[in-house]
């Protein structure tokens, strides 16, 4: 599973560390709902193959959840520490950072949009869900006959 864009989520930044051959780390920063805690989601992942979607890649994902009243700065700070550490220790040799500090999907989307490693997927069928593997928004799709993540635009 990726990073999910909830409607109504507020995205402050993503960042990245590379190596360009075997593997890579993500972040993001978000806040589903106003009042609610940031959270900062980052995975690692190990490639196996070399497919974007439906990679049989090793992928371990960890979250940490920030008080609510956490400067926006503060969590920058600690996005980018965490990546800091990772290229100190050799994980990877190259980094990108990507401040959106945005809930309107549309700069959300145009932001990421500009990297251009990030593959996103745009999901307009529960068979869509399925195939880039998000299963529990396809079976809920299903469920429903309506779309989990609302309208984005």
């Amino acid at each position: 599973m990726g990073v999910e864009m909830v409607p109504g989520s507020h995205v402050l930044g993503m960042w990245f560390v590379f190596d360009h051959q075997e593997k890579d780390w993500m972040c993001t920063v978000s806040q589903k709902e106003r009042g609610e805690p940031w959270v900062m989601d980052y995975r690692f992942r190990y490639y196996v193959d070399d497919k974007v979607h439906g990679s049989e890649d090793k992928k371990n994902f960890y979250r940490m959840q920030f008080k609510v009243d956490t400067p926006k700065a503060v969590m920058i700070e600690a996005a980018k520490a965490m990546q800091h550490l990772l290229l100190t220790t050799g994980f990877g040799d190259d980094t990108f950072d990507l401040l959106i500090d945005s809930r309107d999907p549309k700069v959300i989307m145009a932001k990421q949009k500009t990297c251009p490693f990030l593959h996103m997927v745009e999901i307009k069928s529960a068979e869509d869900a399925e195939e880039a593997g998000y299963t529990d928004i396809a079976a809920e799709w299903r469920k429903t006959g309506k779309c989990p993540l609302g309208e984005t635009g």
